[in-house]
């Protein structure tokens, strides 16, 4: 499963949800339907950095409670050099 914007503002009925499925391996989908998670089943959750972007501006974020980071890994990825970037959508180009 993967999770888009996960640190971004939303009802915290979600994230209460998703920490749930992730701590007991179940999401109750409705009164009487349960889903199982597989044994190899992974949850990536995509997130935008917390702190105000280089000139001005910022990412509507917020802080995931300790919890919830206890689940996860936190891996940082930082945007390719411009000439790199470019020269990956060229190659990825039709």
């Amino acid at each position: 499963m993967i999770a888009d914007e996960y640190n971004k503002p939303r009802n915290i009925q979600v994230n209460s949800s998703l920490n749930t499925g992730l701590s007991q391996r179940f999401f109750n989908v409705e009164r009487d339907w349960t889903v199982y998670a597989h044994p190899d089943f992974r949850f990536i959750a995509l997130a935008n950095p917390s702190q105000n972007l280089e000139g001005g501006g910022s990412y509507a974020t917020e802080e995931l409670p300790a919890d919830v980071w206890g689940r996860l890994v936190q891996i940082d990825v930082d945007y390719l050099p411009p000439d790199e970037e470019a020269d990956l959508l060229r190659e990825a180009r039709p």
